[in-house]
Parts: structure tokens; sequence; C-alpha cells
């Protein structure tokens, strides 16, 4: 199945922000050998990268159409190249597993003082920053991050 891409128009059934090519050419820049893999892995990376920015982030401003699939482009900005390279970095992500790994929300954390050592459980921490940061100037709210509970 071919992977429609967003045009900055907001189409009602694009699936991504960027092409494979556009991914191809991002993580060549960007030194990444992880990103590798036919073209219909790509593409599946691609198509579950834009779901997870989309259902984890709550961004600025308000989406272009009511039909379109996607949360871009929105009424100021069409397709930023931040959304991009975010797109980018999750989809080498999802090359290698789950973006929506279940999981409670805590980090395991250790403190060891003298022959005390504690381990508790933490709430918190991003599990991509890098991703976090490129989106941070297009996110509602002073860039913080939409948290759901079940």
């Amino acid at each position: 199945m071919a992977l429609i891409v967003e045009n900055g128009t907001g189409q009602p059934d694009a699936q991504s922000y960027i092409s494979v090519t556009e991914a191809d050419e991002y993580h060549a820049a960007m030194g990444n050998a992880g990103w590798s893999g036919d073209e219909a892995a790509k593409s599946s990376a691609l198509r579950r990268a834009a779901q997870y920015l989309d259902a984890r982030y709550r961004f600025a401003s308000s989406r272009l159409s009511a039909v379109q699939a996607l949360e871009w482009p929105r009424q100021i900005l069409g397709v930023p190249r931040a959304l991009k390279d975010a797109q980018a970095e999750l989809a080498l992500r999802a090359l290698k597993g789950e973006l929506f790994a279940d999981s409670d929300g805590r980090v395991l954390v250790s403190k060891t003082l003298g022959p005390i050592k504690k381990e508790y459980a933490q709430v918190g921490g991003s599990r991509f920053p890098v991703v976090d940061a490129l989106l941070r100037p297009l996110l509602a709210g002073g860039g913080q991050v939409r948290l759901r509970r079940g």
C-alpha cells in the first residue's frame, strides 16, 4: 500500500508528514545507520510515527480543516520542518519496536549511600527527549506533553 503524504492542504486520507525518501535523506544526514529495511517496513514505521505524534502531543493553533486525517497542517504554519524531523526520529524507533509500549509510567531509580541501597519507582521522564525538544516550539501550553490515563 502506497504511503499517502500530507501535502499541506489537509488531505482526508494522509498517513504521514514525510515520504520514505525524505526520511532516508534525514537519517543519512544524521548518520542513523539503524534506518534500514525495505520501503514497506519504512512506510509502516512512518505511519506509526505519525500516529504517535498526533495522539501524544497537543499542538498550538487549530487544524486547517475538520476533515483532514492528520493534526497538521494547522491554521498558522502548514507542515513545519521540526514536525517532519520528529516523525523521522520516531519512525527510526518504530523500526526497532513499539512506540506505544505498555507501561505504568514509572521509572526504576536506585540510590546507594554507603552500605544502604534504596530502589524506588519515580513517575515521569520523557520517552523520546529528542522528539520533545524538536516539537517544543509547536506545542500548546508551553511545550507540555498530553497525558492520558486509562
